[in-house]
Order: structure tokens, then sequence, then C-alpha cells
């Protein structure tokens, strides 16, 4: 077996969010892609070293093209499970480059919203999220690059009003939604994140005052957490999957 798919993730250091989330997105694409070997690896270099300090070892990037390289395979699809090709996604590119010339083969897989369906697939996934409440607040991790365009785009795809989009680290942030929600009674708090991590237990539903839950709540309305992560979806485990295939297609000299 000369062929192999590298599933790549930021990674977590929560175990059940691991085993929920990226596991469970691993063991998927095992069990569809059988005739691959398929690897593993975190881009996130202090998750990884805080594992190990915990007897957890998992590969950094370049540790898992190594340990491919050194099993002999020759053809290579690389797969992330990050959300929007940002800062993450563009370190992976610039490894995976490195050893580009080590293998027949290599395809780089793109994030879960890439093109133009992309969006409007996850916009359907994200309107059929169950609540009760008068609108649903959906946390995603937000960045600097311009990447962060993209939760602004995929909001301006959802057909309902009442589901907001914002983000830990740019724009919009927390305080940007507490002013645009000021005169909803209720609300839903989930994560747009592959795993329900650091981010989700505590900027998002912690009990600090600056969680999001607490600054809704301090502006009289009610909170009720759904502490998901996207992982533990089977439609967004499946979109990865369909990535792999699509990606493969994209290069016909891939499978001959």
């Amino acid at each position: 077996m000369d062929k192999a798919i590298l599933i790549v993730s930021f990674g977590t250091s929560h175990k059940e969010a691991r085993e929920k989330n990226i596991d469970k997105t691993v063991n998927d694409i095992k069990a569809e892609y059988t005739e691959y070997r398929v690897y593993s690896a975190f881009t996130s270099y202090i998750i990884t070293k805080k594992l190990r300090k915990e007897g957890v070892y998992v590969d950094t990037v370049e540790e898992a093209f190594e340990r491919i390289v050194s099993d002999g395979i020759k053809k290579i699809v690389v797969q992330p499970t990050h959300i929007i090709k940002g800062i993450e996604y563009e370190k992976l590119c610039k490894i995976a480059e490195k050893y580009r010339q080590q293998f027949d083969s290599m395809i780089i897989g793109e994030p879960l919203l890439s093109d133009e369906s992309d969006f409007i697939a996850v916009a359907r996934f994200i309107e059929s999220i169950p609540f009760d409440e008068e609108a649903l607040v959906l946390m995603g991790h937000g960045t600097k690059h311009r990447a962060n365009s993209a939760y602004k785009k995929l909001e301006g795809y959802i057909m309902r009003d009442n589901i907001f989009i914002g983000t830990v680290e740019a724009k919009p942030d927390v305080t940007e939604l507490a002013e645009k929600l000021k005169n909803y009674k209720t609300l839903r708090l989930a994560p747009l994140m592959i795993v329900a991590g650091d981010h989700a237990l505590n900027d998002m539903a912690g009990d600090k005052p600056d969680s999001w839950k607490n600054i809704f709540t301090s502006k009289g309305i009610g909170v009720k957490i759904l502490l998901k992560g996207l992982g533990e979806y089977d439609v967004i485990r499946k979109m990865f999957s369909d990535r792999i295939r699509r990606a493969i297609w994209k290069d016909p000299f891939f499978t001959e």
C-alpha cells in the first residue's frame, strides 16, 4: 500500500473533545478509504507539547511527513480539518511543500469553507441546528488573516435572520454581538469550531465575567449552551471526507 491520507487538525488537549471530533473524523475516513494508509497530525505545537507531558503522543505535521516518507508512501493526500484558509492552513501548505519532492504525487485538500458550494452546504447545516430560544449565536475562532471574511460571508448565506456568527479573536466580536442582540430575551450559544475545546469551554461557556455566556447574561439575556463541536455532526465529517474525493478527482494521475 503506497498511498496515504494525512488528516491535519489544529488539535485539542481535551480528551473527550478529541475523541468525539478529531478521532471520529479520522476513523470515518479510515473506514471509507480502505485502500489508503491514514495518518493524523496537529498543527499546534503548543497542544502536541502539552499532550506529551500527559503521556499522549500526537505527531506534528513535520513528524507525520517524516513517518510517511519512512513508511515508503509514494502518493499522498493531505486533508486539513480547518474551517477557513487562514494562518494554520497556510502553515500546513508551507510544510507540505517542503516534502513534495519526496513523493510521486501530493494533493492538498481544502478546508471546510472553500468554494461557494461549501458555504451553501454549511449554511443549510447551521439552519438545521435545533434551538428553542429567540436566537442562535455561533462562536468562531477568528483571525487577523484576510480569511476572517469567511465568517461574514457564511452568515450571508444563512436564510434565517435570528442566527448570528461572531469570533473570539477578530470581528465581529462578542461586544458587537451583545449590542446587536440587546433586545433579545433568550439565545442559544454554540461553537463554530471543529472541537468544543478551550475556547468553547472557557471563552464561550466559562464562569469568568468576560465569557460570552456571562456578557450576554449581564445584558439580561437568558443563555443556554450547546457544547458540541462541528466534528460531532455526521454531515460535517462527511464534508471533509468528500473533500478528499474531490481533491483526488482534480488529479487523475494520482490514481494511476
